[in-house]
């Protein structure tokens, strides 16, 4: 619920559109390009560690983010948005029944959220599409937008959390429940992500944000919209943990590990609070784009790379594969690092030079056992 934020500062209206567009048709064409139950299985069988990975990177991502939004309100109020995020988590993982009920109170929690916010700032006070400062650049966003397209169409295959709703339902369960859940709930998310992006970036920067009437943004609003992101990122952990602990029973290494990681990054947005800067970013912003790397080259690269069948057959996972999904990496992770990272200075198409490594890449694959 955050990216957009920084995709509107950079790049206005369009960034927006850029991240809700692909988003919306990546996840829900998920449930129509696996339309058995069985090849959701299949995939999660095979590809089980990419899949187990993709959760554990996820949850450090979003206990990250947590840490760092805590820091904008009151330890009082996270521990009260805490509780009542432990009490639907408990209603939601007593029984898989009721894990629908408690997605449902999560979004209409943020509903709530979204409807109170105009009522304290009314939405002509904000400043929604004043260019002003902003660093818009159309052609830097056109190089990004392959990018986003590449990550959001692919990154779905790996989550588990998907999986497990294919897994549990009819082909045609899934793409009601898809369909419904992101062309129509998730737009409404992304769409409050849009009115309280350009005052939250801000925010989050340690700037004050002013209305049109040079009035400072009250301090219900922020506490409405942290609350927001707060129980959507918490409730995203609980999901994914579910699902981690049905995948890999018993694994307590694992899990340590998960727990440890969690509390390093938890602790790093406070350590790297908004006094530090670093390419004309906080350090913070900074990590949270590292993070992205991960969604926009290293895991789609992965799926394109072994998920999708070359010449009608299936891609083998071994030795030589994975040899020459880390050498893609290895060569364009630097570009996509100087697009993500260069925004002030509009080097964005170095991303789209890592991106065609990784599509050019596609002809090293073989159909047929190779191993070193």
């Amino acid at each position: 619920m955050f990216l957009p934020v920084f995709l509107i500062r950079d790049y206005g209206v369009q960034g927006w559109l850029v991240f809700v567009i692909p988003n919306i048709v990546g996840a829900t064409g998920m449930a129509y390009v696996l339309s058995k139950p069985d090849t959701s299985l299949e995939i999660v069988t095979k590809h089980k560690i990419a899949c187990i990975v993709f959760s554990i990177i996820t949850i450090i991502f979003q206990i990250y983010f947590i840490g760092w939004v805590s820091m904008l309100v009151p330890n009082t109020f996270i521990m009260i948005t805490g509780i009542i995020l432990l009490l639907i988590s408990v209603l939601g993982l007593t029984f898989d029944k009721n894990q629908l009920l408690s997605a449902s109170i999560v979004w209409i929690l943020s509903l709530i959220c979204f409807i109170l916010i105009f009522h304290f700032v009314p939405i002509e006070k904000i400043n929604l599409f004043k260019e002003g400062n902003l660093s818009h650049n159309t052609n830097a966003l056109l190089y990004l937008t392959p990018i986003c397209f590449f990550g959001f169409l692919l990154c779905p295959y790996l989550d588990l959390t998907f999986h497990r709703v294919i897994q549990s339902n009819t082909s045609l369960n899934s793409k009601i429940i898809f369909t419904m859940g992101f062309c129509f709930m998730f737009f409404l998310m992304v769409l409050f992500t849009f009115f309280y992006a350009r005052p939250m970036a801000n925010i989050i920067e340690g700037v004050t944000w002013f209305l049109k009437d040079q009035k400072p943004l009250p301090l219900a609003y922020i506490y409405l919209v942290v609350f927001h992101i707060l129980i959507q990122a918490g409730f995203t952990v609980i999901l994914h943990l579910r699902s981690l602990f049905q995948t890999i029973k018993r694994s307590n290494r694992t899990f340590f590990l998960l727990f440890i990681l969690s509390i390093i990054f938890f602790l790093l947005p406070i350590i790297f609070n908004t006094k530090y800067t670093f390419l004309n970013m906080t350090v913070n912003e900074i990590i949270y784009r590292s993070f992205m790397a991960f969604y926009s080259l290293i895991a789609p690269a992965y799926v394109f790379l072994f998920l999708i069948p070359k010449n009608k057959k299936n891609i083998s996972l071994n030795n030589y594969h994975l040899f020459i999904w880390v050498i893609v990496i290895l060569f364009a992770l630097p570009f996509y690092a100087v697009g993500f990272l260069g925004v002030k200075w509009n080097l964005e198409i170095c991303s789209l030079i890592g991106l065609v490594i990784v599509l050019l890449s596609r002809v090293l694959i073989r159909d047929r056992n190779v191993n070193f």
